[in-house]
């Protein structure tokens, strides 16, 4: 990974947004892996943009024994590699754009919308690889963002009285979470991320920046997302 992709998910991406998502989270998404993918503990398993492995950890702790993940950051697998010492996964350094796997695996999966970041010949090149990285009878579960539901939520913040309502929600929030920082008096700046981005229905690219707060200083690297719509994907 040589592009701008690697500064955006380098050490600040994972030590604010990847280690701050939630365990309940990673469970709950396992457990819809496991139940779409019919998974077996023997099948052989890749956690494809695998991240810092929260979901090859996860299910290696569940017993199933054939799990590899694979991600092209350098940050991303020795952390993955740390947290699972004592596990049964196995981590690979490897960009997803050149899958060199045949019929090796049962089941591919990908999750928190992880392979759209380029073109879409790419994107393309990429579910052919995941095709042939594929047993016959394999299965692929895809988990990405749903632009519907993006152009739903900007209209409804549009809305003369819904959005009232939504930004007096998402102020009660802030002063909440503000409060909880207050009462606790943390002895070190926290880490914290924050995306902000435009989403283009015409072209279907969201187009931003994500600013990570590691708690000693700032970094803002540009964001650059294609979402499609199911029957696209498809």
């Amino acid at each position: 990974m040589s592009d701008w992709t690697q500064k955006l998910f380098d050490r600040a991406y994972i030590k604010t947004e990847g280690l701050g998502l939630h365990a309940q989270l990673t469970r709950h998404e396992c457990r819809l892996a496991i139940k779409l993918l019919e998974l077996k503990p023997s099948d052989q398993i890749l956690d494809l943009a695998c991240g810092h492995g929260r979901h090859s950890l996860e299910l290696a702790r569940q017993g199933f024994e054939h799990v590899t993940g694979l991600d092209a950051s350098v940050v991303a697998i020795e952390q993955a590699r740390a947290s699972g010492v004592d596990l049964k996964a196995q981590f690979v350094l490897g960009d997803m754009r050149n899958l060199n796997y045949q019929q090796e695996f049962d089941a591919v999966f990908s999750f928190y919308n992880s392979i759209f970041y380029w073109d879409d010949q790419t994107h393309l090149n990429i579910f052919q690889g995941i095709y042939h990285a594929l047993k016959p009878g394999g299965r692929f579960l895809l988990d990405s963002h749903n632009p519907f539901f993006i152009v739903h939520n900007r209209l409804i913040q549009q809305h003369r009285v819904f959005g009232r309502m939504l930004r007096v929600r998402q102020q009660l929030g802030k002063l909440s979470a503000w409060l909880r920082h207050f009462i606790r008096k943390p002895s070190q700046p926290k880490a914290w991320h924050k995306t902000i981005a435009q989403f283009d229905p015409i072209t279907g690219v969201m187009r931003g920046f994500k600013h990570f707060h590691t708690g000693t200083e700032v970094e803002t690297h540009p964001l650059e997302l294609r979402i499609y719509t199911f029957t696209e994907v498809k």
